[in-house]
């Protein structure tokens, strides 16, 4: 096989390697480290493997040795030599499999690093992969005949901030038998489905879209890609008129809604293997590494729906072209951030939806989306949410006024030295809980000031976070005396006044980890998690209070950068943590044990590893 640049066959050196560094170990000690990837499930070597050693944060003298690259031989095995002492992570890569790095027992567990010493040689590496499994399966209509170029998408199972949910998959096209195989998938728990969001767009406002030109163009595309991001033309060719609209819906890419004489209108809307509408209620599909999986199916029904219409204004008369859309409204419970349909008012303010199903839903108008990163910006945001019943006729929401968001400001106070945080290089977080908001959070850049501002943010439940570098932690969040640091909070007014305090005087536990048995365990993850049963739902990947260690070779763990309080901690065995168990944190905390951390204390906690059922 050619090698590949900045890759290394290991082949013809591991075996040389080894017997050169072991004759000479007694005049010149050698630091190597040497293992081989195997197949998880057969245990079998994997060959044609790109490992790759690398010095996470690139300090120091193990900096030197970053993004070293090998190729494993046929049996598996890999080398690398004259390696400085450091800390390292080592992982493994290969088309068809999930990757693997050192330390990583479970498809989505994490990996450990390597601690290696001058003159230390690691020789019994053994890093794991797992092959990518598959789904197969038939998209058919009410007639049991096949649907051509359906959009199927699996979704993943999972713990989203504490809630059960679901994260971004994989998607596949049907072929002319309304046949699909979606691959490339990580062992686990999947739904598949194929979901339709409608979109509608007014004829008059695409008209003015295409007469336009410069500034009123851009901000007319802001406009209509903000309800319409699937588009990849305005005209009408590709899409459904209907009156005065247009109707596009996106799933079933290549089927156009059935429009009546009447102006009643049919369409496919989302459905899931198991026959499901909601995706809360769909059929649970498992596969293991490497399966190849048939028979997930997904029957489409053509269905009456409905038109939803009304009209958004403002204080000063009818709303400028804003984007709208209809959510369901138990998509908390699902965690699954997709519309049911989108429309854009014209420039009246009347808005329509020509394709909604019967169901209960959520309407959401935003004028101006939250804005990522950079400056706070001038652009007002104009906001308005309400609940919508659809049942078995036309709706009319009436006129729904267009509120003013709220912007969000304070300054970050620093204990410790503030000089080794560059404050324009950060980003406070504005994180929605609420999943039907456009964006998931907004940045919002601090200033150099030690000062930020954000856009206007519509009325939502949200949460603050302060990503930080290793070594600090936010102490604390509060307004008015308010802690905001841990809970969401409902933003209803203003917040000028909030106060960011930030340490490098956190507190750490550290112990080791042994099993049931006395040895120390070299393969346990250990949590630890806030008591109040509060913070285990709607967390933020920034949580302070929620962090996880792998133990090293030695058994040995380190927790460092926590605030003071009430915590629990346990070590379980890394192959038992499931993050997609829906009672995670309720299940460990009956194994956990409780102690309480002292600001900037460092703790003593050794622990014994625990087995879950779950």
């Amino acid at each position: 096989m050619t090698c590949i640049r900045g890759v290394v066959r290991t082949s013809l050196a591991f075996g040389a390697a080894l017997a050169t560094l072991a004759g000479a170990a007694a005049q010149t000690p050698a630091t190597l480290v040497a293992g081989q990837v195997v197949d998880a499930v057969s245990n079998r070597p994997v060959g044609d493997v790109v490992v790759t050693l690398s010095a996470p944060g690139g300090a120091g003298p193990a900096s030197t040795a970053a993004q070293r690259k090998v190729l494993t031989d046929g049996s598996g095995r890999f080398v690398f030599q004259g390696l400085p002492a450091g800390r390292y992570s080592i992982s493994a890569t290969r088309p068809g499999y999930v990757t693997g790095s050192l330390g990583k027992l479970v498809p989505r567990g994490g990996g450990a690093p390597l601690q290696l010493r001058d003159s230390e040689r690691a020789i019994d590496l053994r890093i794991l992969v797992w092959k990518h499994a598959a789904l197969r399966g038939r998209v058919t209509d009410e007639a049991g005949e096949p649907v051509v170029g359906a959009r199927v998408t699996v979704l993943r199972r999972a713990l989203v901030s504490g809630r059960p949910g679901y994260t971004s998959g994989v998607t596949a096209t049907t072929d002319d038998r309304g046949e699909y195989r979606a691959s490339g998938l990580e062992p686990g728990a999947y739904v598949v489905g194929v979901l339709a969001t409608s979109t509608t767009l007014p004829l008059d406002t695409v008209d003015e879209y295409n007469a336009a030109s410069g500034d009123a163009r851009t901000e007319l595309q802001r406009t209509l890609f903000a309800a319409a991001p699937t588009m990849t033309s305005l005209g009408t060719a590709a899409h459904q008129v209907v009156g005065d609209h247009l109707l596009q819906v996106e799933g079933r890419l290549v089927g156009m809604p059935d429009v009546a004489r009447d102006g009643t209108v049919r369409i496919y809307p989302t459905a899931f293997h198991g026959g499901a509408s909601q995706i809360g209620e769909a059929e649970v599909v498992s596969v293991a590494a490497g399966e190849q999986r048939a028979g997930i199916d997904v029957p489409l029904r053509l269905t009456r729906v409905f038109r939803v219409n009304g009209t958004v204004t403002t204080s000063d008369g009818p709303a400028r072209p804003t984007p709208l859309t209809l959510w369901p409204a138990n998509l908390q419970d699902a965690n699954q951030a997709q519309p049911v349909a989108s429309t854009v008012s014209d420039a009246s303010g009347r808005f329509t939806f020509l394709a909604i199903p019967p169901g209960q839903y959520v309407l959401r108008a935003i004028s101006e989306p939250p804005a990522r990163g950079g400056s706070a910006g001038t652009a007002p945001t104009l906001w308005v949410s309400a609940p919508m019943t659809v049942a078995d006729r036309d709706v009319s929401s009436g006129a729904l006024l267009l509120q003013a968001g709220f912007r969000v400001a304070g300054r970050i106070m620093v204990e410790g030295d503030a000089a080794s945080l560059p404050m324009n290089r950060m980003f406070v977080n504005l994180e929605s809980v609420d999943r039907t908001l456009f964006g998931e959070f907004s940045e919002i850049q601090v200033v150099q000031d030690a000062t930020f501002r954000s856009v206007e943010a519509p009325g939502a439940r949200y949460r603050l976070t302060l990503p930080l570098p290793s070594g600090w932690f936010v102490k604390s969040i509060t307004r008015n005396g308010q802690a905001l640091e841990d809970l969401p909070f409902e933003l209803k007014e203003p917040f000028s006044d909030l106060v960011i305090t930030v340490s490098n005087r956190g507190a750490q536990i550290s112990g080791t980890v042994r099993t049931a048995a006395g040895a120390p365990d070299a393969t346990a993850s250990v949590l630890v998690f806030p008591a109040d049963a509060r913070q285990w739902i709607d967390f933020s990947a920034y949580a302070r209070g929620i962090k996880e260690e792998r133990t090293g070779r030695d058994g040995a763990y380190r927790i460092a950068d926590l605030p003071q309080g009430d915590y629990l901690i346990v070590a379980i065995a890394q192959q038992q943590l499931d993050w997609t168990q829906p009672k995670l944190f309720e299940t460990l905390s009956r194994l956990a044990a409780r102690l309480t951390i002292g600001a900037g204390e460092a703790r003593a906690f050794d622990l014994r590893t625990v087995n879950v059922k779950w």
